[in-house]
């Protein structure tokens, strides 16, 4: 668990694999504040959409899959709805950074399998000199996530 501020937590490649396979007490929290997780590493999934692991990684607002190589981040409708960062008139906002190899699979679908929209993109935002592509929700206005422009490779499902 983390504290109450701002903080950072940094997986690596068997931290995430644990979380995925490991027992009922297995968890990363990130607490209260705007938290960031952190990926150390290449070849990389972190799969929140995944019913063993999404539960797992709870009260993230940030994610940076920078890595030292390739990462892949997979999140969905209900991932989004969960962070408490507030930009502008979105109230759920996930910001992502990594880089050229990164892959981040944003899926409209909400836990349960149930969709109200598609994700779309038509507008970029510079926070701290770095430059994101905006992604909004359609089905919910208040759901946005904001991807590093040097993240070239987006899929949306």
């Amino acid at each position: 668990y983390a504290g109450a501020g701002d903080d950072t937590v940094v997986l690596n490649a068997d931290n995430v694999t644990q979380l995925g396979t490991g027992g009922s007490g297995a968890l990363v929290d990130g607490g209260a504040g705007v938290d960031t997780l952190k990926l150390s590493g290449s070849g990389i999934t972190l799969d929140l959409t995944n019913a063993t692991l999404g539960p797992r990684v709870t009260n993230f607002e940030k994610f940076d899959i920078t890595g030292s190589g390739a990462n892949v981040l997979k999140l969905n409708a209900s991932d989004v709805l969960s962070s408490n960062m507030t930009v502008g008139s979105a109230t759920h906002v996930v910001q992502v950074n990594g880089d050229s190899n990164d892959i981040v699979n944003l899926n409209k679908l909400f836990d349960g399998g149930s969709t109200t929209g598609t994700w779309s993109t038509s507008a970029t935002t510079t926070i701290s000199g770095t430059t994101y592509n905006v992604y909004n929700y359609s089905g919910d206005p208040t759901l946005q996530v904001l991807i590093d422009n040097h993240i070239t490779q987006v899929t949306l499902s």
